[in-house]
């Protein structure tokens, strides 16, 4: 099996939390010119788990989920990745950042999907249940950093 393939298969296992605690519904799985994707949604919430190929780096994203988006300003960020949630909450990154950006074998793909769930799962239930109010600090961070 590919390191692709062992992605999306391990992406479905670690993160089914995700459909039996919190209601999501997993989407179709998105291959877009070396970015893997594993989307899930609720009434409230978007989480997209990914893989770019490209610069060996894996992800998770979490987002609004708005059928009719409040007032919001045009600039305004609606999506953030989960490692600076993490990073805010705990004062650590889930996964040292420095495995990224050089070739990742199958062993870092389980062991960062896995940390990526249970980090998930720990810090992010809030979220998770459509509570955004952490989303302007992380807004915060994100703009800092741009």
């Amino acid at each position: 099996m590919n390191i692709v393939d062992e992605f999306f298969k391990l992406g479905e296992k670690e993160f089914q939390f995700l459909v039996d605690e919190f209601g999501f519904k997993k989407k179709a799985k998105k291959t877009d010119v070396g970015v893997y994707r594993v989307p899930y949604e609720n009434e409230t919430t978007k989480v997209e788990v990914g893989f770019d190929w490209r610069d060996q780096y894996l992800y998770v994203l979490l987002g609004r989920r708005d059928r009719k988006p409040p007032q919001r300003r045009e600039d305004e960020l609606i999506a953030f990745g989960l490692e600076d949630l993490v990073k805010l909450r705990t004062g650590n990154y889930a996964v040292d950042q420095e495995r990224f950006g050089k070739a990742l074998t199958l062993k870092d793909v389980k062991e960062i999907v896995s940390t990526y769930a249970r980090a998930l799962r720990e810090h992010a239930a809030d979220v998770l249940q459509g509570d955004f109010s952490i989303f302007p600090e992380l807004e915060k961070i994100v703009r800092q950093r741009m």
